[in-house]
């Protein structure tokens, strides 16, 4: 069945299907891959089953070689097709494929038992009767994979009625035909359980899927706490705790592979007097408007940040100091550039940048921040509006 086909094909006629195709699609991937490994489980547990008992269900016909021949083929007809089974579950295949297999099967499981059961009540002797009853552990091993296949496989619902219709008319009619005191009986019992077996397993699979619905708002629902835990609400860039995180990432990866990285810190300046004079409101809009400015101009290997108030800083992986520079003054002519409509009004800021580079000798993230700071704190004495650099000298109180 054409991969299409298969992923709007009806679950037992009454599962819903989730409302996005890409939603449905990986469910039916990850659904096909356990149903799979479960059954070459059950196909490896028939084969084992059906070795174990091959000498003893064969002994009882130790005198007939013919009847013993012909249950040794069908014992390994069985055999072969548990390896068939169990070859054709590891391709990537149509697991309804797998389904509309094992069901031919299982009829055929249950057309030779209800025989053999026909052969018990009227205590038929000759070369099938016998061959059908010492054949039956192969059978039984055979039958109950199947019916477990069929519990976890998805399948049509009217397709799995026909064949418990089917398998139970097979029973009905040899019983008759045998004399069977209790064939009616007998016919409950079978039927019965084949239509509890195709109950269980729609019911099974709507628990997959509502389980799987679950599992995709959990994770929806941690994605959520995670960007609300790392983002800045106002800006939507990053907080200080992840851009603190990805530093001290940054920082070990750097080292060990000696790359060299630049830290940018600036902070817009006297932001104080845009709030003092505009509103806080005609703040936050400048902040905004700034944040998705410098969004424009670096990499997406960058990180970006607001640490704080009107304070932002800049990582640059893989950055040496010429281009560090370059890229700083470029982003504080943006600033400068940068124009904010409020209210009829026009305001422009600028900003301050304070830039250092990592040296082999940082121990740790902190030093390089410090370094960073002091630049900033630099930029700001000599007049703001400007970009300074602090290089390593061996000192932290440099």
């Amino acid at each position: 069945m054409p991969e299409s086909s298969e992923q709007t094909r009806p679950l037992h006629g009454v599962l819903p299907a989730f409302k996005e195709k890409k939603v449905e699609r990986d469910f039916l991937r990850a659904d096909a891959r356990r149903t799979r490994r479960f059954i070459r489980m059950l196909a490896l547990l028939s084969i084992v089953m059906t070795i174990l008992t091959w000498h003893g269900s064969l002994e009882p016909l130790a005198h007939r070689p013919d009847a013993r021949l012909v249950s040794t083929v069908i014992r390994g007809i069985f055999a072969l097709l548990c390896v068939g089974l169990l070859w054709y579950s590891q391709k990537d295949a149509s697991i309804f494929r797998i389904y509309d297999f094992t069901s031919a099967l299982y009829l055929g499981c249950v057309l030779i038992v209800s025989m053999r059961m026909s052969a018990m009540e009227q205590n038929q002797t000759g070369l099938m009767w016998e061959v059908f009853f010492v054949s039956r552990d192969g059978l039984f091993s055979w039958l109950v994979v199947s019916a477990a296949v069929l519990l976890f496989v998805p399948g049509h619902f009217a397709i799995n009625l026909a064949i418990s219709f089917v398998g139970s008319a097979f029973l009905f009619f040899l019983l008759l035909k045998s004399g069977g005191e209790h064939p009616l009986q007998a016919l409950y019992v079978f039927g019965s359980a084949y239509l509890i077996t195709i109950a269980m397993s729609g019911h099974f699979q709507r628990l997959q899927r509502k389980h799987y619905q679950l599992i995709l708002d959990l994770q929806d629902a941690n994605g959520r706490l995670e960007h609300l835990a790392s983002t800045d609400a106002l800006t939507g860039i990053m907080n200080r705790r992840s851009f603190v995180e990805a530093l001290e990432r940054e920082h070990r990866r750097c080292i060990r592979h000696r790359e060299e990285m630049a830290l940018v810190l600036f902070d817009l300046d006297y932001f104080k007097e845009i709030n003092d004079n505009h509103g806080h409101p005609a703040g936050d809009a400048v902040l905004k408007a700034m944040a998705a400015a410098v969004l424009e101009q670096i990499r997406t290997e960058d990180y970006f940040a607001r640490l704080g108030g009107e304070e932002f800083a800049l990582l640059l992986p893989e950055t040496d100091p010429p281009h560090a520079n370059q890229f700083s003054e470029r982003i504080r002519q943006t600033i400068e550039n940068l124009r904010v409509a409020f209210q009829k009004k026009q305001i422009s800021v600028t900003a301050s940048f304070g830039v250092t580079y990592l040296h082999p000798a940082d121990n740790d993230e902190d030093s390089i921040f410090i370094r960073a700071d002091r630049a900033l704190y630099e930029a700001k004495k000599k007049g703001r509006n400007q970009v300074m650099v602090v290089e390593y000298s061996g000192s932290e109180a440099l």
